[in-house]
């Protein structure tokens, strides 16, 4: 296992073929992580009635801290002559049928968090074809039928503007400026 500050400090010889991540991606209130249901262990508040989400799964509040902070990376530690970065997580905002050519908020948010380089990247978004309503998320992701966890849930969503959750792969590859990873730098 390598750090992170182990993977952005390797030189350009070092560069990685393919990163392949699967990061905590529950867009967690801070009420059941486990920072709150440790410190509130004793009390019969929600967070400890609820399931405790912990670092294996809390994607920060919005889901996306882990996510964000991979695809920053990424550029610094992919070879830029075809590397490839592959994630499976579970993706809130995903693009929807109906949506066509419009934009989705998901796709606008991984190109931020990837940012302008000098070598271009191309990618590709797989969802389900019906992703999750929040209210359908946040009912399993509460764990009972208690209705003031679920508005918790619910409440955090809305938040968050997390309005349908999918599971999901993402791809993104690396290419040189020509747009094809296989050709010389030169791109003759």
């Amino acid at each position: 296992m390598v750090s992170i500050e182990e993977l952005v400090g390797r030189g350009e010889s070092k560069k990685f073929d393919i990163l392949l991540a699967n990061p905590p991606f529950i867009p967690t209130p801070n009420l059941v992580s486990d920072d709150a249901a440790l410190s509130l262990r004793e009390t019969n508040s929600i967070a400890t009635n609820s399931q405790s989400y912990g670092l294996f799964s809390s994607g920060g509040v919005s889901g996306e801290d882990c996510l964000c902070a991979i695809i920053q990376m990424a550029p610094r530690v992919l070879r830029s002559d075809g590397g490839l970065m592959a994630i499976v997580s579970e993706f809130m905002n995903p693009p929807l049928r109906d949506l066509d050519e419009q934009k989705c908020m998901l796709l606008t948010k991984v190109e931020q968090w990837w940012g302008s380089h000098d070598v271009a990247a191309s990618g590709v978004l797989f969802t389900n074809e019906h992703p999750l309503e929040s209210q359908v998320y946040a009912q399993r992701r509460a764990l009972t039928d208690d209705h003031g966890v679920i508005s918790l849930w619910l409440n955090h969503l809305e938040r968050y503007q997390i309005e349908h959750v999918s599971p999901g792969l993402l791809f993104v590859q690396y290419q040189n400026k020509c747009g094809n990873p296989n050709n010389a730098p030169g791109c003759n």
